[in-house]
């Protein structure tokens, strides 16, 4: 929870700083999963931007359920009331609305989203996590300076947050 409050943070360090100064709040819509099988993770997001929010920025949210149709569909509704930066949670969705925002001259910004085709978007998505690839590579690297007898674990998760009890590994 304490990464996630500074990747918001983070994130609204940057929209903070593409805002104008006069005084006004910039809107920000936030498209993440609110319901269905990855809502611990949009209650998760809720929570992290709420502590972070401002006086600066007046937060939209609309669930996506991490279904690109739903995600477009969220993306339109908050562009037509005004909205020009949005935080989108996930990757089939950040992939969707890449070329749209693109085309719209829009800002996404997103500190959930792992897939490495997000490396292939342009200037118009602002990531604060590395994606997939770059942490399974930076895994290989490390585990390829260990001696050969080391012991090895690695923890993954089969479906979106199923408990809120943490994962215990024992080695030996």
């Amino acid at each position: 929870m304490f990464v996630a409050v500074l990747l918001i943070a983070g994130a609204m360090f940057v929209v903070l700083s593409t805002g104008d100064q006069t005084g006004t709040s910039i809107k920000v819509g936030v498209i993440s999963p609110m319901s269905g099988a990855a809502t611990t993770m949009g209650e998760e997001i809720v929570n992290s931007i709420n502590l972070a929010s401002t006086n600066s920025l007046s937060i939209v949210f609309e669930d996506d359920q991490c279904d690109t149709k739903k995600s477009i569909s969220a993306y339109q509704k908050l562009k037509l009331q005004g909205t020009h930066v949005f935080y989108v949670a996930c990757s089939g969705s950040v992939l969707a609305l890449a070329p749209i925002a693109k085309q719209d001259g829009n800002l996404i910004v997103t500190a959930y989203a792992g897939s490495s085709e997000i490396r292939k978007t342009g200037d118009e998505v602002i990531r604060f996590i590395p994606d997939a690839v770059s942490v399974a590579e930076a895994m290989a690297e490390f585990a390829s300076t260990l001696p050969i007898s080391s012991k090895i674990g690695l923890l993954y998760e089969e479906r979106i947050m199923q408990s809120r009890r943490p994962l215990l590994c024992k080695t030996g």
